[in-house]
């Protein structure tokens, strides 16, 4: 048997690769060291580092899978995560833009209002959360969504949490970070990011 085609694979081991990712560093940071993508803006920032796979990184067709491992530093009321979807948010767009379902087909996200979540959302107009961990949880995590025979399976550090029902469904976009600006003006508006440590990303046709 072949091995699986690899459509994306990155453990952030040097600088970060700009023809396979799009940076906007946002005022923030952005910047690799020690085999992990670092994600960081200072205290007062509206923004966040945002980057994205440039094109599509899924597979057109066929069984696949998406492995994350990362970790978050801290956890704040404005959320980061790692996120798949069906579209990417422009940089600089609104919270309410930003969690268009097309946007949010499955995600990775700390904030202080839920801590860690793992949501799958699909082709519904809403997330499940399928998985919650600490509140704030700062350990080290794998995450997985993996395609099979017409269904979604994700995985957490090793233990399937979910399944989906039949779909057909098939995210087409990857992106990291928050791609929101904050009004300054907003009392409710908390200009303290969550950070965020990506240790590798991979993408992969399954046989």
């Amino acid at each position: 048997m072949p091995p699986p085609a690899v459509y994306l694979s990155d453990d952030f081991d040097g600088a970060v690769d700009t023809t396979r990712w799009q940076v906007y560093t946002n005022g923030g940071s952005a910047t690799t060291g020690g085999g992990r993508l670092n994600l960081s803006a200072p205290s007062g920032s509206v923004r966040f580092p945002y980057v994205h796979a440039k094109g599509s990184p899924f597979p057109a067709a066929g069984d696949f899978r998406l492995r994350v491992e990362l970790q978050y530093t801290n956890s704040t009321w404005s959320g980061t995560g790692v996120v798949a979807g069906t579209e990417l948010p422009a940089n600089g767009v609104t919270e309410l833009e930003k969690n268009r379902p097309d946007v949010f087909f499955f995600s990775v996200w700390q904030d202080n209002n839920m801590g860690l979540v793992v949501a799958y959302g699909g082709a519904a107009s809403s997330s499940t959360t399928v998985y919650q961990g600490g509140r704030p949880d700062t350990g080290r995590h794998t995450v997985v969504l993996r395609y099979v025979d017409g269904a979604y399976q994700v995985m957490v550090d090793g233990q399937q949490v979910y399944q989906s029902p039949p779909t057909d469904a098939r995210p087409a976009a990857l992106w990291f970070g928050n791609p929101v600006v904050l009004s300054a003006d907003n009392p409710l508006a908390d200009l303290n990011w969550t950070g965020l440590g990506i240790d590798h990303v991979s993408i992969e046709q399954l046989p």
